[in-house]
């Protein structure tokens, strides 16, 4: 009999550089210009739209920064930890050294007793069954600050554990804040921060539903075209093929998902049916 079980090609292994410096500069510019809206604009609502985009690109972001802790981004992993740093974890109050060793014992353990997600995620916000409308009522209540507690969380557990990467993210925001507060833009400075805590925590905890809440493994789920762009950016619907291939960059892991036909992929409506404790018709 066939296998369903293929060896991803070795050119899935090879990170296309030119595709992720456009990408990382695409979401810088739009946090850029976001930024520039909300400090101009004299509306509420034109503030209110500039911190939820410069949330969500900063998630997005954030995806690409993970391509660098898995060292994708040069062979050279003095450059590649430099770039990731600077264009990825600095800006969001992490460095990569400290979320690099949290994310590999992660997945060294997934869905065991030492996985060190479960301390992040874990209580009522992350126990099944939760419904649709619960979803839609939390993501509300994180974009007016309600995941703030577990932002600092978060960034507790991933803090680098050297001196050296510690006094790099110091430098770096002592440096930032000193250049916005002496041209005058405190208010830009405001805005950023207002768009992670808690914005980009909004999106943040939809996407890591997906990943493995109510399961021992990963879930297996291909959603919509739109959502993917806000909610699950550079292909992190394929988690389960990062997991099972977690050298492959974001870039092929749609490529590598046809290598394993014997896991279920689920639709995202099967996948909250799941979350929502229904049941669903498989495929």
């Amino acid at each position: 009999m066939p296998s369903n079980r293929l060896r991803p090609p070795r050119t899935l292994y090879r990170t296309n550089k030119s595709q992720l410096a456009f990408d990382l500069f695409w979401n810088w510019s739009v946090v850029f210009v976001a930024c520039w809206i909300g400090y101009t604009s004299d509306i509420l609502v034109g503030k209110l739209l500039a911190i939820l985009f410069i949330g969500t690109h900063l998630h997005r972001i954030a995806i690409l920064g993970h391509d660098g802790v898995h060292f994708l981004f040069a062979k050279n992993r003095r450059l590649n930890d430099i770039v990731a740093n600077l264009l990825c974890f600095y800006p969001l109050g992490g460095t990569v050294e400290g979320y690099r060793a949290w994310h590999f014992n992660h997945h060294r353990w997934v869905g065991t007793a030492n996985d060190p997600e479960r301390e992040i995620k874990q209580g009522h916000l992350y126990s099944i069954p939760f419904s649709r409308k619960r979803f839609s009522v939390v993501f509300l209540l994180d974009l007016v600050g309600l995941g703030i507690r577990e932002v600092v969380k978060q960034l507790w557990v991933i803090r680098p554990k050297q001196l050296k990467p510690l006094l790099g993210l110091i430098a770096f925001w002592v440096l930032s804040v000193a250049v916005l507060l002496t041209v005058g833009w405190h208010e830009v400075l405001v805005i950023y921060l207002v768009s992670i805590y808690p914005s980009f925590w909004a999106v943040f905890r939809i996407r890591s539903w997906t990943e493995h809440i109510g399961i021992q493994g990963t879930h297996r789920f291909d959603p919509g075209v739109f959502v993917r762009y806000f909610l699950f950016p550079y292909n992190t619907w394929c988690h389960y093929e990062h997991h099972k291939w977690p050298t492959i960059s974001y870039q092929h892991l749609p490529a590598a998902r046809e290598c394993d036909t014997a896991v279920e992929i689920l639709s995202t409506k099967q996948l909250f049916d799941f979350f929502s404790g229904k049941s669903y018709e498989r495929r």
